[in-house]
């Protein structure tokens, strides 16, 4: 995956994932997001229908079991009756088939890849399981470049501002305002000085 945007990456990993497994699934990637402590839903499709998702707290659903065990699942057939022996808690209408696999980079659990079918049981074999379980290392380190690359541009274009700002303060303040180093050197100056 040489994708550096993060919406590009979902949307790329979306659609090679739907040329294996079919396009009428539901894909989705969740984010744990270390600083809140939320479940973030950045890319949602059930279909073709993007669906949005709000940030939500850790809880009781299949993907917070999934972050917090960090294995995957696999379930296929009685999914509602299976869900409730893992602890699961569901809200709303279950899918007939679903997986979820953990994201895992740098042994820190990053998210999770989830896919499911709303109409049919016994759509995913154990083979898919398994091809999923041997792609998501490489998944979750691109979508954590892709994170940190996001984060690097966002940082510079706010420096970028920022030294915008000054400049046009330092151009324009009838002040007198320099800068100077350790050693005393001047490196700056207002054009009043």
């Amino acid at each position: 995956f040489l994708e550096t945007n993060p919406k590009n990456l979902y949307s790329t990993l979306h659609h090679q994932i739907s040329q294996l497994l079919g396009s009428d699934l539901g894909f989705m990637i969740a984010l744990l997001n270390p600083k809140t402590g939320l479940i973030e839903m950045p890319y949602v499709y059930e279909g073709n229908e993007r669906i949005l998702i709000d940030p939500f707290p850790m809880g009781e659903g299949l993907t917070s079991i999934i972050l917090r065990d960090r294995k995957p699942i696999l379930l296929v057939k009685d999914i509602e009756r299976k869900a409730q022996e893992l602890g699961a808690k569901s809200l709303g209408r279950m899918p007939k088939s679903w997986m979820g696999i953990p994201l895992i980079c740098e042994d820190a659990i990053q998210g999770a890849l989830i896919i499911q079918d709303p109409n049919w049981e016994e759509r995913f074999k154990e083979d898919d399981l398994q091809m999923l379980t041997t792609l998501a290392p490489q998944v979750a380190i691109a979508i954590r470049n892709a994170q940190i690359l996001s984060d690097i541009q966002q940082t510079l274009e706010t420096y970028a501002q920022e030294r915008n700002l000054l400049d046009s303060w330092l151009d324009n303040t009838p002040d007198q305002i320099y800068f100077k180093d350790l050693q005393g050197i001047y490196v700056r100056g207002s054009n009043s000085y």
